[in-house]
Protein backbone atom coordinates (compact mmCIF):
# COMPACT_ATOMS: atom_id res chain seq x y z
CA UNK A 1 0.00 0.00 0.00
CA UNK A 2 2.72 2.55 0.66
CA UNK A 3 3.76 2.48 -2.60
CA UNK A 4 0.43 3.16 -4.16
CA UNK A 5 -0.19 6.96 -5.22
CA UNK A 6 -2.23 8.87 -2.89
CA UNK A 7 -3.26 11.87 -4.98
CA UNK A 8 -7.12 10.55 -5.76
CA UNK A 9 -6.13 8.53 -8.81
CA UNK A 10 -8.26 5.33 -8.99
CA UNK A 11 -8.05 1.34 -9.75
CA UNK A 12 -10.43 -0.29 -11.66
CA UNK A 13 -10.91 -4.28 -11.49
CA UNK A 14 -12.84 -6.10 -13.89
CA UNK A 15 -14.62 -8.90 -12.68
CA UNK A 16 -18.00 -10.59 -14.13
CA UNK A 17 -20.85 -12.00 -12.95
CA UNK A 18 -19.17 -15.17 -12.53
CA UNK A 19 -17.94 -13.87 -9.90
CA UNK A 20 -20.85 -14.21 -8.11
CA UNK A 21 -21.71 -17.37 -8.96
CA UNK A 22 -19.37 -19.76 -10.94
CA UNK A 23 -19.87 -21.91 -14.20
CA UNK A 24 -19.38 -25.21 -14.03
CA UNK A 25 -17.32 -25.18 -17.24
CA UNK A 26 -14.92 -22.80 -16.52
CA UNK A 27 -14.13 -22.93 -12.07
CA UNK A 28 -10.67 -21.11 -12.49
CA UNK A 29 -11.36 -18.81 -14.18
CA UNK A 30 -14.73 -17.82 -12.48
CA UNK A 31 -12.25 -18.64 -9.24
CA UNK A 32 -9.95 -15.93 -10.15
CA UNK A 33 -13.03 -13.18 -10.71
CA UNK A 34 -14.00 -14.07 -7.44
CA UNK A 35 -10.65 -13.51 -5.85
CA UNK A 36 -10.36 -10.38 -7.89
CA UNK A 37 -13.17 -8.73 -6.34
CA UNK A 38 -12.95 -10.01 -2.44
CA UNK A 39 -9.21 -8.08 -3.09
CA UNK A 40 -11.01 -5.14 -4.58
CA UNK A 41 -13.09 -4.97 -1.11
CA UNK A 42 -10.56 -5.43 0.89
CA UNK A 43 -7.90 -3.36 -0.78
CA UNK A 44 -10.83 -0.84 -0.87
CA UNK A 45 -11.17 -1.21 2.99
CA UNK A 46 -7.44 -0.74 3.71
CA UNK A 47 -7.42 2.95 1.68
CA UNK A 48 -10.58 4.01 3.33
CA UNK A 49 -8.51 3.01 7.23
CA UNK A 50 -5.78 4.91 6.09
CA UNK A 51 -7.30 7.49 4.94
CA UNK A 52 -6.28 7.38 1.40
CA UNK A 53 -8.03 9.00 -1.57
CA UNK A 54 -6.76 6.40 -3.90
CA UNK A 55 -10.55 5.12 -5.13
CA UNK A 56 -11.03 1.12 -6.12
CA UNK A 57 -13.45 0.29 -8.54
CA UNK A 58 -14.69 -3.25 -9.11
CA UNK A 59 -17.13 -3.51 -12.20
CA UNK A 60 -19.17 -6.46 -12.22
CA UNK A 61 -19.53 -6.96 -16.17
CA UNK A 62 -21.91 -9.03 -17.93
CA UNK A 63 -20.73 -11.25 -21.27
CA UNK A 64 -19.24 -8.84 -23.93
CA UNK A 65 -18.50 -9.47 -27.10
CA UNK A 66 -14.73 -10.12 -27.86
CA UNK A 67 -12.63 -12.09 -29.28
CA UNK A 68 -12.70 -14.29 -26.24
CA UNK A 69 -16.33 -15.22 -26.35
CA UNK A 70 -16.64 -15.29 -30.26
CA UNK A 71 -19.57 -17.90 -30.53
CA UNK A 72 -20.30 -18.06 -26.50
CA UNK A 73 -23.62 -16.88 -25.26
CA UNK A 74 -26.36 -14.50 -26.22
CA UNK A 75 -27.15 -11.19 -25.30
CA UNK A 76 -23.86 -9.41 -25.17
CA UNK A 77 -22.87 -6.30 -24.71
CA UNK A 78 -20.75 -4.22 -27.05
CA UNK A 79 -16.78 -3.34 -25.86
CA UNK A 80 -17.82 0.22 -26.27
CA UNK A 81 -21.34 -0.13 -24.22
CA UNK A 82 -18.97 -1.65 -21.68
CA UNK A 83 -16.45 1.53 -21.83
CA UNK A 84 -18.95 4.20 -21.75
CA UNK A 85 -20.28 2.16 -18.48
CA UNK A 86 -16.86 2.05 -16.95
CA UNK A 87 -15.99 5.42 -17.48
CA UNK A 88 -19.48 6.86 -15.98
CA UNK A 89 -18.70 4.87 -13.05
CA UNK A 90 -15.35 6.64 -12.12
CA UNK A 91 -17.57 10.18 -13.12
CA UNK A 92 -20.04 9.26 -10.64
CA UNK A 93 -17.06 7.92 -8.08
CA UNK A 94 -18.79 4.49 -8.21
CA UNK A 95 -17.69 1.53 -5.91
CA UNK A 96 -19.46 -1.43 -7.29
CA UNK A 97 -20.81 -1.28 -10.77
CA UNK A 98 -23.00 -4.13 -12.14
CA UNK A 99 -23.55 -3.68 -15.59
CA UNK A 100 -26.31 -5.74 -18.03
CA UNK A 101 -27.42 -8.43 -16.98
CA UNK A 102 -24.36 -8.45 -14.24
CA UNK A 103 -27.40 -6.02 -12.21
CA UNK A 104 -30.59 -8.84 -12.86
CA UNK A 105 -27.72 -11.64 -11.67
CA UNK A 106 -26.77 -9.42 -8.54
CA UNK A 107 -30.43 -8.28 -7.49
CA UNK A 108 -31.32 -12.83 -8.03
CA UNK A 109 -28.15 -13.78 -5.92
CA UNK A 110 -29.15 -11.12 -3.03
CA UNK A 111 -32.53 -12.62 -2.40
CA UNK A 112 -32.16 -15.96 -3.99
CA UNK A 113 -28.57 -17.43 -3.90
CA UNK A 114 -29.38 -20.74 -5.39
CA UNK A 115 -31.37 -19.52 -8.03
CA UNK A 116 -28.63 -17.40 -9.29
CA UNK A 117 -25.83 -20.38 -9.50
CA UNK A 118 -28.76 -22.77 -11.10
CA UNK A 119 -28.80 -20.31 -13.47
CA UNK A 120 -24.76 -19.90 -14.04
CA UNK A 121 -24.31 -23.32 -13.57
CA UNK A 122 -26.51 -24.05 -16.60
CA UNK A 123 -24.01 -21.61 -18.85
Amino acid sequence: MPHLPDDGGFIVNLTSGLAIAPKSSAAVYCATKAALRNLTVGARNQMALACRSLRIVDVVLPLVDTPMTKGRGGGKIGPDAAARRIFRAIIRQEEEVYVGRAALLHGIDRFAPGLARRIMSRG
